[in-house]
């Protein structure tokens, strides 16, 4: 691999770098050893499949509060019978609970390696290159997850709780909720769309 001059080297993030590797491609020489190493490292088994589970779970938690949102909850405003109303949310929510809780658990858990295999790559630079940019990332992702466990544990358990317990139906109430699951649902997929876009972003940062 032969190495050239440039003034303005760019951090590529690590699957791009493979790529580019393989190709044989130049790599900067004015670069500082974390940048260096940066740009030498290849993806391992493990680094593909941390990204894959982080992507495949981004995508899961995403649809699954879409469908709610775009699907799901027109579909139960539509039923007139206030019961028969309770009955199809509950059902529904008892399938989107649990799949979104563990969607956002995989999605923590995956962003959290990832995370510290860009440490580990980019050493001593990591905080200096990042900067801001981690920051509102960070913040975001933990206002994503508190919001999508107020979805599941605050609104959609407490549905499904009356409806297995057989309680006597409250149209308003059940009105009131629903209204608080599209609202909750809006502010998850925004939120998560700028967390995901920050996320692409840290792929190269300070370009």
């Amino acid at each position: 691999m032969r190495i050239i001059n440039a003034r303005r080297p760019r951090f590529k993030a690590r699957w791009r770098i493979a790529a580019a590797a393989a190709a044989g491609e130049d790599l900067p020489l004015r670069t500082s050893p974390a940048k260096t190493a940066a740009l030498q490292h290849t993806m391992s088994g493990s680094d593909f499949l941390g990204l894959w589970l982080h992507v495949s779970a981004l995508v899961t938690y995403g649809g699954t509060t879409l469908a709610l949102w775009v699907m799901i909850l027109p579909a139960t405003r539509a039923v007139a019978d206030p019961a028969a109303r309770r009955t199809f949310l509950a059902r529904c929510l008892r399938i989107y609970d649990p799949l979104a809780i563990a969607a956002l658990g995989v999605l923590v858990m995956s962003g959290a390696t990832n995370l510290t295999t860009y440490k580990d790559v980019l050493r001593g630079e990591f905080f200096a290159r990042m900067g801001w940019l981690l920051v509102w990332k960070l913040t975001l992702a933990f206002l994503v997850v508190m919001i999508g466990t107020y979805i599941t544990f605050g609104l959609g358990h407490r549905i499904v709780r009356t409806e297995m317990a057989g309680e006597p139906v409250d149209a308003h109430w059940l009105d009131r909720m629903c209204r608080r699951l599209g609202n909750a649902c809006v502010l998850a997929v925004v939120l998560l769309a700028v967390t995901a876009w920050l996320g692409l972003e840290l792929g190269h940062p300070g370009s």
